[in-house]
């Protein structure tokens, strides 16, 4: 070997060397995190049996803290202006029927019974024994003037997150009196507002919820859903 090509493997040696020197501490400590997390998992699957581990990434990341402490707000809400007062006891009734009333039911539709808490570093799920959907599903009367009134209410609605160790979503149905046009002759009606932690539901889950309460079928958001992953990437389409 000459001069100058032992000079150039010399080279990449030192290369190497001081890039995996970089490098190494990254990559255990990642490693360290996934062995950990595994860890802790199996330790609760032993000895917190009462708490589900959060696998989902988004997920994750949007369940930042227990639900009983202030944190940023992780609620989204749909709002629904009826051209009727709701009957409240009705719909709480509907509500069970649809979504709790059987096992299968509850198994399906485990993320209402659950709130977000914290142990060994990491925040988990904890789902209530049973759901008391006269404190999940309220009724209240609102004095507006405007639609910018009830989108005022139900923009600070939204922000509130006081779930404590309940399950982490309200509905709430709001009585209020006004004319949605001159045509109107109905003046009473209910705004139906569902607010759901975003780490237990998303626009998908809520467009499920919705069609189930309504008995009727969203056509399919995603269009083009058999193309290849090739083309999904492609920019150029």
């Amino acid at each position: 070997m000459n001069l100058k090509g032992f000079l150039v493997s010399l080279g990449e040696t030192v290369f190497s060397i001081l890039l995996w020197a970089f490098l190494s501490p990254l990559v255990l400590f990642f490693l360290f995190l996934f062995v950990f997390r595994l860890t802790v998992i199996f330790l609760a699957k032993l000895l917190r049996p009462d708490i589900i581990p959060i696998y989902n990434v988004t997920d994750h990341l949007l369940s930042v803290a227990p639900s009983n402490s202030h944190h940023q707000n992780m609620n989204f809400s749909s709002t629904w202006i009826l051209k009727e007062k709701l009957d409240t006891v009705d719909f709480r009734n509907h509500f069970q029927k649809t979504f709790l009333s059987t096992r299968e039911l509850r198994n399906r539709y485990l993320n209402l019974y659950c709130y977000f808490v914290q142990w060994c570093f990491y925040i988990w799920k904890k789902p209530v024994a049973e759901i008391n959907l006269e404190d999940r599903i309220k009724e209240f009367n609102l004095e507006v003037n405007s639609f910018s009134d009830i989108e005022e209410f139900v923009g600070e609605y939204t922000d509130l997150h006081d779930y404590g160790e309940n399950p982490n979503w309200e509905i709430l149905l709001i009585n209020v009196d006004l004319k949605m046009n001159e045509n109107d002759n109905n003046h009473t009606k209910t705004i139906l507002v569902m607010k759901f932690h975003h780490g237990l539901c998303d626009g998908y889950s809520m467009i499920h919820i919705i069609d189930n309460l309504c008995g009727t079928k969203t056509p399919c958001l995603v269009k083009d859903s058999n193309i290849s992953l090739s083309d999904k990437v492609n920019c150029t389409r």
